[in-house]
């Protein structure tokens, strides 16, 4: 369960059920130490306190970072996400840690050379806590750290892509070497040459 703390006599509420939809939004008011659920059918149940979680006002459903929540829990989690992936903002920041989640259809914008020059000319921002606000979340945001911390510590760097079958781990990698490898050049590559050495990179 899950309510969000709110002055009003009735709440917004997520309850989890069996459905393809594991939170649904509904309605609670509270007495003593019930609460009463109203769902979206129309129906009603009452449950005790303990079984719902604290959650957050409907002004941070699209905040953009996970760290950025009054309330931090599992279910809150997943409402953030599912939010921003409803308004295509697949990528939202937690931390260090970039949550990525596959869009299945194209998003040129995304991936325009446009954004890639903007992330490239940010790059020496990446790495610091004020760069890290100043740009959207995205997946080169993330390369820009890496190179970064390549250029002025000269450090080895290395970024870590995980998710179940699917979840676009192998786009991920190829988009970050495409970054990569056109930061390196300076941008004055061409894009195709580019994007071969991204392939071979991968490849091996």
């Amino acid at each position: 369960w899950l309510v969000v703390d709110r002055l009003l006599p009735n709440l917004r509420a997520q309850i989890q059920n069996d459905t393809a939809e594991p939170f649904m939004l509904v309605e609670h008011s509270h007495s003593g130490g019930r609460h009463a659920i109203r769902l979206p059918d129309g129906s009603r149940l009452e449950v005790p306190s303990s079984a719902l979680q604290p959650a957050n006002p409907v002004i941070q459903d699209t905040l953009d970072d996970i760290g950025s929540l009054s309330n931090l829990n599992e279910p809150a989690l997943f409402h953030l996400v599912s939010c921003r992936y409803a308004h295509r903002q697949i990528y939202t920041r937690a931390g260090p840690v970039l949550v990525a989640v596959n869009p299945y259809t194209p998003l040129p914008a995304l991936y325009s050379e446009n954004a890639l020059e903007s992330y490239r000319r940010s790059a020496g921002d990446a790495g610091t806590s004020s760069g890290a606000d100043s740009k959207a979340p995205h997946v080169w945001h993330v390369a820009s750290a890496a190179f970064e911390g390549l250029v002025t510590r000269s450090a080895s760097q290395s970024i870590a892509i995980n998710g179940e079958s699917g979840a676009g781990k192998t786009e991920s990698c190829k988009l970050i070497l495409t970054y990569l490898t056109r930061v390196a050049t300076g941008g004055s590559a061409a894009q195709a040459h580019t994007e071969r050495l991204a392939r071979q990179l991968h490849a091996s």
